[in-house]
């Protein structure tokens, strides 16, 4: 009898020990998208949470796969870092807002830009395409004022044009004149 007692005790202390367990990378994540962490919750409810915010949808890969993936691109490690999703968001902030908000979750962060551009958040979208929504009128503005820079340009090189083309004539009619 005892030893089933035991037995059925460290299954449990097992079992409890295998499911608190500590996922840090998961942590780290919840932190930088939300500002908060979700530890009491299921890893897979977790994960699922995490990839419909930053891909639109949850993955079907292994759990560490999964982790991986989710760090990589959240963190910019083991990737290009032009490719993360934070260096994306503290390119577009200097542009948009001249400055950075690097220890705000970047739920914070994309709606402070979104307000910015477009004076509404649409936080019930993904994060992916946010970014890819933020950056492509941001770039869009780019390039109009450097269309705008270019069309002053041109208006002064007409205006230069014109004032050369009448002291040619002033010049020739002077020596006709004369």
């Amino acid at each position: 009898m005892k030893k089933i007692f035991l037995t059925i005790f460290f299954c449990v202390f097992l079992c409890g020990i295998c499911f608190a367990a500590n996922y840090p990378r998961i942590t780290r994540i919840e932190q930088i998208l939300y500002g908060q962490v979700y530890e009491n919750e299921e890893i897979y409810s977790r994960l699922d949470r995490i990839e419909t915010d930053v891909y639109g949808k949850s993955q079907d890969l292994s759990l560490n796969k999964r982790v991986n993936n989710l760090y990589s691109t959240i963190t910019g490690q083991n990737i290009n870092k032009e490719d993360s999703k934070l260096a994306i968001i503290k390119v577009l902030e200097e542009r948009i807002l001249a400055q950075t908000y690097e220890n705000a979750p970047i739920e914070e962060r994309l709606a402070r830009l979104e307000n910015k551009m477009f004076n509404n958040s649409y936080s019930d979208e993904d994060f992916e395409s946010r970014i890819e929504r933020i950056a492509t009128v941001a770039k869009a503005q780019q390039a109009n004022e450097i269309y705008e820079d270019n069309k002053l340009m041109r208006t002064y090189q007409k205006a230069s044009t014109g004032i050369t083309m009448v002291s040619i004539a002033l010049l020739i009619l002077k020596i006709l004149i004369f």
